[in-house]
This record gives C-alpha cells, sequence and structure tokens, in this order.
C-alpha cells in the first residue's frame, strides 16, 4: 500500500501486516505529536522521500523500516520493547531523541541514533551491522553479552555514549572491512577481530580514551590512529594490534596480569 501527498486523517496510523510506502511525513496524516504516532504490529513502512517527522515509532513485533537511496528520513523516538528492529535500505534513517531498544539490525544504509537507550538480557548482539554506517551520539547501552557484531563492511561512529558489556564491546566476524571512529568517547568495550582475513581500523579523535581489551585472529589485522594531542590509548594487558599511527598519547597503566 502506498500513501503519499497530504492526508488529512487524524490519530495513529498502524501496519499489521504487509508493507507500508510513504514519501513525506504528510502521507500519515495531520494531528499533533503526541496522537499520531506510528505503531509496527508486523510489516515494514518503505520510505521513498527524504523528510523530518515529530512521530514517535512503537513496535509491538519484529518489525523493519527501508529508506531508499539518495533519502534522508528523521523521526523523534523509538519504542521497540523486546522486538528486533531492522533498517534496511541504501538511505539515512535518523532517530533524533532516543527512546528505547533492546535489539537491532542494519543491514544497509546509514543509522543515527542520538540519545537512545539500548538494554537486554538477549543472548543476541543488542546491535548487528552489515554493510552499513552506524552512528551513534549520547545515550546508554548495557548488553548481556556482545554489543556490536559487525558481518559486512561497516562503520561505527561513537560519540559521548555510556557502553556496558558483558560480552565483546564489538566483535567483527570473517572477510569483513570495518573502521571504528571515537570523539569525545571513553571506551573499555572489549574487541574482538576473530574472523579470517579480517581488518578493523579504529581511529581515537578529539578527547578520546580508549582502554579497550583488543583481540584478534592471526589471519586478521587491528590498525590503530591516535589522531590528535587529546586521543589517549590506555595498555593495561596484553592487547593485539598490528599497526599504530600516534599523535596522541600511550599511556601504559599497571598490567593486569589475570
Amino acid at each position: 500500500m502506498t500513501l503519499d501527498g497530504i492526508n488529512s486523517y487524524q490519530g495513529i496510523t498502524r501496519i499489521d501486516q504487509g508493507n507500508l510506502r510513504i514519501n513525506s511525513d504528510q502521507s500519515l496524516g495531520g494531528g499533533n505529536k503526541n496522537n499520531s504516532h506510528l505503531i509496527m504490529n508486523g510489516g515494514g513502512l518503505k520510505i521513498f522521500g527524504s523528510f523530518a517527522s515529530d512521530r514517535d515509532v512503537y513496535f509491538n513485533a519484529d518489525g523493519e523500516i527501508s529508506v531508499d537511496k539518495d533519502m534522508s528520513s528523521s523521526w523523534n523516538k523509538i519504542h521497540t520493547g523486546d522486538y528486533k528492529f531492522t533498517k534496511s535500505g541504501e538511505g539515512e534513517l535518523i532517530v533524533r531523541n532516543g527512546g528505547d531498544a533492546s535489539e537491532i539490525s542494519l543491514m544497509n544504509g546509514a543509522l543515527t541514533l542520538i540519545n537512545l537507550n539500548m538494554n537486554s538480557e538477549k543472548q543476541d548482539a543488542l546491535l548487528n551491522v552489515n554493510n552499513g554506517v552506524l552512528n551513534m551520539i549520547g545515550g546508554d547501552v548495557s548488553a548481556k553479552n556482545d554489543l556490536i557484531h559487525i558481518t559486512g563492511d561497516s562503520t561505527i561512529n561513537l560519540e559521548n555514549v555510556s557502553i556496558k558489556s558483558s560480552g565483546n564491546g564489538m566483535r567483527l566476524s570473517d572477510n569483513v572491512q570495518s573502521t571504528l571512529s571515537l570523539r569525545n568517547q571513553y571506551t573499555d568495550m572489549p574487541i574482538l577481530v576473530e574472523g579470517k582475513n579480517s581488518i578493523l581500523n579504529i581511529n581515537a579523535g578529539d578527547n578520546t580514551t580508549l582502554a579497550s581489551n583488543m583481540h584478534k585472529s592471526d589471519e586478521s589485522t587491528i590498525n590503530l590512529n591516535l589522531m590528535n594531542n587529546s586521543s589517549n590509548w590506555v595498555i593495561s594487558q596484553r592487547t593485539d594490534v598490528d599497526n599504530v599511527r600516534n599523535s596522541g598519547n600511550i599511556i601504559f597503566s599497571p598490567l593486569n596480569k589475570s
């Protein structure tokens, strides 16, 4: 089903199954942001235009939002409960004002999450990334297992995110080339490049401290770039890094032999 142009109906929009295609916020009718949310009871939302919306998106089942190539769509908040939210399509989806989520899968394109809170007791990773750009700014994320699992060439940008992970903060699978860029960020999340022929490039930028325990397989590579004098790498235990470009600070703290 396709809704385009300006529609005047009032109230929420609910997707129970199938796909709804829209190209503007007005496609979903009028009303204020408090009584015009989008409810995903299944199915998917296909976006083929660029626009900003003040609506929240609620998931009562696993659901998918796709954004077409060269399009950018921003929304107020998302609320996924215990369900999985999948972002697909080659365009960009932006969540401006947070919300809450327990599992997100990025299949393609770009996904920007601002002040989103993620907390899950699931065994799966909180964020599964395959061939996309994930931008996280602010917010709190807490994972029982892995935080970010990368299965395809991807870029991860983190800024001022509070991270807690009982598993790996980031894990790369086979034949993956990815970049992790940090800005205004402290991170001690474990990083594992376990796949064969995988490459992880880490850029530690402004006001960043990287204190992660980093390990890799013999057939993979980790490259670290300390970009300026406010970039810090803290080493407290054995860590696997192949190449370091240092314009910052390398700090050796007392080694943890455990």
